[in-house]
């Protein structure tokens, strides 16, 4: 019973936040289960490697994930050998190996297909779309992330639907479209805020930042891309090498742009925010509603 309600959790843990806490409990129910069932085993060992996965624990990830698959395989799980697939091409993605990436999903989307499983359909198609934004094939990637979200929309799944959308804000953006990027990011944003969903959360104050950024409002950025950081430290999520890159080059923008004390100000005051209030104040700006927020002495 254990294991079947540790397979159940791991998503609410993922999408709350609760990465550390998850991931250990988890870990002790395979430590501990003596006797078990193999599918039950194989959910935990997936949930597990999942947030190992979102903790930056790639080796730890690709353990758990080939000795999940082998197991679906030998049930013939064709459903969940695909969503192993999809793990093991976001492990090589985060590793910059793009070939391997775009085979495990191209090889996971194909059985989906064949299976007429939509879900499965539009989460490979959003990490090809990944795969084809590592790559700089922008075009392709934004047809990718559009059927996604399509496909999404029809299957009433908002939070994974959210996520497709900041996907679709962040390549706008790299377009220099601007308006399509406020038009995705308000859409993402909305359905963050309804589902108090923080994991897309980050990622939409972190798109929101490069919008601010690439329309010249700098202090802006920077704000909310300190609030970001800020609920990335709280949700014990660290950089990705990809992301980490990404963060660097804008914070060394921003802060040529407003200098080192105005970076700090603005920063340090994103940082004061609780998520809900940046959150809140991303959606403000974005209505043309948003004034300027000042540090506190908390930053």
């Amino acid at each position: 019973m254990a294991l079947r309600l540790g397979g159940a959790l791991w998503r609410y843990w993922l999408i709350c936040g609760y990465l550390g806490l998850g991931r250990q409990l988890l870990a002790d129910l395979l430590r501990n289960a003596k006797v078990y069932a193999p599918i039950a085993r194989a959910k935990v060992l997936y949930g597990s490697a999942v947030l190992a996965f979102a903790l930056g624990d790639y080796e730890a990830a690709e353990r758990g994930v080939e000795e999940c698959m082998s197991l679906y395989r030998e049930a013939g799980d064709g459903e969940r050998v695909a969503a192993c697939l999809g793990m093991l091409g976001n492990i090589a993605g985060e590793r910059h190996d793009y070939p391997i990436a775009r085979q495990r999903y191209g090889e996971a989307l194909q059985i989906c297909r064949d299976d007429g499983n939509r879900r499965g359909v539009a989460t490979h198609l959003n990490n090809l779309g990944t795969v084809a934004w590592g790559q700089r094939d922008l075009d392709g990637a934004r047809a990718m992330f559009d059927e996604a979200a399509e496909v999404l929309r029809g299957l009433g799944d908002m939070n994974s639907r959210s996520i497709a959308l900041l996907n679709l804000a962040g390549i706008a953006t790299t377009q220099g479209d601007l308006a399509a990027t406020r038009t995705y990011l308000s859409d993402g944003l909305k359905i963050v805020q309804d589902l108090g969903s923080m994991r897309p959360g980050r990622m939409a104050l972190e798109v929101a930042s490069g919008l601010a950024e690439a329309r010249g409002e700098a202090g802006r950025a920077a704000t909310l891309r300190g609030a970001a950081d800020a609920l990335r430290e709280a949700l014990g999520m660290p950089f990705s090498s990809s992301e980490r890159h990404l963060q660097e080059g804008a914070m060394t923008r921003l802060r040529q742009a407003l200098g080192d004390g105005g970076f700090e100000q603005a920063w340090g005051a994103g940082r004061s925010l609780a998520p809900e209030e940046a959150l809140a104040h991303a959606a403000a700006w974005l209505e043309g509603a948003a004034p300027a927020i000042e540090p506190t002495s908390a930053s």
